[in-house]
């Protein structure tokens, strides 16, 4: 009697991800082997060929080797099986020189948004092994990360949380975990330390940077988890001198303008001075043409004098 042999479990990653830039331009850096360049590899290797057939049945590859480095390259390639521009993406993974232990898997794109923003879910599935499956999802957290700062307009990347994603369960497989999320930041190696503390997910909002300092992190990983975090509280800053400094450096400017109105005042008082002297002296009571500088400086007086009140009243 044959025993038969259990295939083995299927499993796989979804991701969202937002971009503040339009589904077009998001689709384009995906699928054209130019903008692929400038995004696609971790950082330390450089890309190859980029050969692309954007059709359905048509196949891509790319290829990538580590820098400085002149030994074999490996890559990624597959087939198109949807191409639907700039809405989905679907299409055949499989690698060439690295995990040969992987079978062929399947990646499928979608892309929702308007003029300015895009949240585009990633599904990558097949995977038979749960580490490969966790190798994968740590480099497409950071691939979009490299993807966004191409697509996303610089006056716009000063203003960006840290992160923008968002993790999504597959069955019983919640991807949501801490562990992950420092993953994604390049941090999983400090996942220990948390969690001998006892710190899960939904404490990181409240950490300060005493706690995080308790955690032993060094000064780099320290800022960049900082700053993580005050993008999960919906901060734009993490806690440090620079307000001070700002406010500082207001006061100075206020304490400035203050003395140069202190000599406009001075400016003034003169040239009305030498005004009510030539009136006394004109007998037709008409100004002097000569008149008109203080009459401008009155004006300037006291739009100057109206501006730095109300910045004192806002400081």
């Amino acid at each position: 009697m044959q025993s038969a042999t259990a295939e083995p479990a299927r499993i796989g990653i979804e991701l969202q991800r937002s971009f503040r830039a339009p589904p077009e331009r998001v689709f384009r850096a995906w699928t054209q082997p130019v903008a692929l360049r400038e995004w696609w590899c971790p950082p330390g290797w450089v890309a190859g060929e980029i050969e692309i057939d954007l059709r359905i049945g048509g196949a891509y590859r790319i290829e990538m080797s580590r820098t400085g480095t002149a030994g074999a390259r490996v890559s990624v390639g597959g087939h198109f099986l949807e191409v639907r521009p700039p809405e989905r993406l679907v299409y055949t993974w499989r690698w060439e020189g690295a995990f040969a232990e992987m079978p062929e898997t399947l990646v499928t794109l979608e892309l929702r948004g308007s003029d300015n923003q895009t949240l585009l879910t990633l599904h990558h599935d097949n995977f038979t092994d749960l580490g490969l499956r966790h190798q994968h999802r740590s480099g497409w957290l950071s691939a979009c990360d490299r993807l966004d700062r191409l697509v996303t307009p610089l006056a716009e990347l000063h203003d960006r949380p840290a992160a923008e994603w968002r993790l999504a369960p597959i069955g019983a497989c919640a991807m949501a975990d801490l562990a992950d999320w420092l993953t994604g930041l390049g941090l999983g190696k400090y996942a220990a330390a948390f969690a001998e503390q006892e710190i899960d997910f939904d404490l990181l909002p409240l950490l300060t940077e005493a706690d995080v300092r308790e955690l032993g992190l060094p000064i780099g990983p320290r800022r960049k988890l900082l700053e993580a975090i005050g993008a999960l509280r919906g901060a734009t800053a993490t806690q440090d001198d620079r307000p001070e400094r700002r406010s500082e450096a207001e006061r100075r400017q206020l304490t400035i303008m203050f003395v140069d109105l202190a000599k406009l005042y001075a400016i003034g008082a003169e040239a009305r001075s030498r005004g009510h002297a030539r009136g006394i002296a004109r007998v037709s009571g008409r100004r002097h043409r000569r008149d008109q500088p203080a009459r401008l400086c009155r004006q300037a007086d006291g739009r100057r004098r109206a501006r730095v009140f109300r910045l004192a009243a806002g400081a």
